[in-house]
């Protein structure tokens, strides 16, 4: 069991829910050119679904710890392209790429509108440092420890669903 399907569980158990809530939305596929203002709408990059699904528990925990995000609102510089996020603490994952994935692009931001300046292949070992949310989905700021590159991949890409240490924005 995952840390995903961990904190659904406590999240849900916590509020006394049960089930597990989906998006029903299905969306077209996006291009890679998407700007930052439509980082909300489905993409090529990953599994949706499940992104939605890491986003919502991932904004259950925050809000277990205190911490308000404002759902209603798109906030498509949560990682502006070229933001960094804080380094400060960090985990190590051996063979980051979730299952079944056959490569992740590091990006510059949090949407697939930014650059991607390099991308984690199957069996490499990467950095997690902190995660983000942008609309509907979380990303990770990390490092490749293969190439060195730095940047942000989302969360439904690699093993663990990313990080759990937020960012702060």
């Amino acid at each position: 069991m995952n840390k995903l399907n961990l904190l659904v569980i406590a999240t849900a158990a916590a509020a006394g829910l049960t089930g597990c809530a989906m998006d029903p939305i299905d969306g077209e596929q996006a291009s890679d050119q998407q700007t930052l203002t439509n980082a909300t709408t489905p993409s090529q990059d990953g599994n949706d679904d499940r992104a939605r699904q890491i986003a919502q528990a991932k904004r259950a925990a925050l809000a277990g710890q205190g911490i308000t995000v404002n759902t209603s609102i798109i906030q498509p510089d949560a990682a502006a392209c070229g933001k960094n996020g804080p380094t400060g603490s960090s985990t190590r994952t051996n063979n980051a790429l979730a299952a079944g994935v056959d490569a992740a692009k590091i990006r510059t931001g949090s949407s697939t509108g930014c650059t991607a300046v390099g991308q984690i292949n199957p069996g490499e070992d990467a950095t997690y440092f902190c995660f983000t949310l942008a609309g509907n989905f979380t990303w990770t700021f990390l490092q490749d420890i293969q190439s060195g590159k730095r940047g942000w991949t989302r969360d439904d890409l690699l093993r663990d669903d990313g990080s759990f240490n937020f960012c702060g924005f």
